[in-house]
């Protein structure tokens, strides 16, 4: 009687795993297929209003919020979505294990074996194509889920380069954050108290354009004159760097998907 009320109680968690997958499954699914077409229409305004004149100062407030709302969704979804694949694959584990816990629990009793009845060798034969089939359709569907999520922007990890004697060089983080004050590190400027004086006003004009050879959602990096950005397509991921007096290309560094 207690065994029974112990594999009454696998196969009750085993089921809750299941729908738990499910549900899982069909809100990540529908979370993929809706935030894709707000976040593509939000980069496409953005890209139209930086297409006007930015000299505006409200309009070049308007810019810098939408842009800051823009990445702030961005990183929530595709972090919203990797934590349900996540999830996804502890529960996948959750069930493997429930399931090769009753079967070592609660072995077939072995009968003599009638012309009606299914030998239990043809039995566990069914249930591990079963498992395998399951194991497949599962690991397809978080494939495929992760395909649909939108690729997030690498760190700028420089392994090497065509300048080998710079990427080899050991790094003072000290004067590193130090010198940080006076760059152009990431998003908005340095989150250090930043020595660069930017003027209240300004009149932009255009010195040098170049064509980003990939494309990415990145903030430049401007260090002395550098400028460097990121891009990624299906297949590599690369970080560019230009020259900020005339906008040649110094060095780029690519990596593998």
């Amino acid at each position: 009687m207690r065994n029974e009320s112990i594999r009454r109680t696998l196969r009750f968690l085993q089921w809750v795993t299941v729908t738990f997958l499910l549900t899982l499954g069909v809100l990540l699914a529908t979370d993929v297929y809706r935030s894709k077409a707000p976040l593509a229409e939000g980069l496409e305004e953005i890209a139209h209003l930086k297409e006007q004149d930015l000299a505006d100062a409200k309009l070049a407030q308007t810019v810098r919020d939408l842009d800051y709302l823009y990445r702030s969704a961005y990183f929530q979804s595709v972090d919203k979505q990797k934590h349900g694949v996540l999830l996804l694959s502890i529960g996948f584990f959750t069930l493997c294990g429930l399931l090769t816990l009753e079967l070592v629990l609660f072995q077939p009793k072995l009968k003599v074996p009638k012309t009606t009845e299914q030998l239990p060798e043809k039995e566990r034969r069914q249930l591990l194509i079963f498992a395998s089939c399951g194991l497949v359709v599962l690991i397809g569907g978080i494939v495929v889920m992760r395909m649909m999520m939108p690729s997030k922007p690498s760190a700028m990890e420089i392994a090497s380069s065509e300048e080998p004697t710079a990427a080899n060089e050991a790094i003072d983080l000290a004067a590193a954050l130090e010198a940080e004050k006076s760059q152009w590190p990431q998003f908005r400027g340095s989150i250090l108290p930043n020595t660069n004086i930017l003027p209240s006003k300004w009149d932009l004009q255009e010195k040098w354009n170049v064509t980003i050879p990939l494309p990415g959602n990145n903030s430049p990096v401007i260090w002395g004159d550098n400028i460097f950005l990121a891009g990624a397509d299906e297949t590599a991921r690369t970080i560019f760097c230009f020259d900020a007096k005339n906008g040649e290309l110094r060095w780029k560094n690519a990596t593998s998907q």
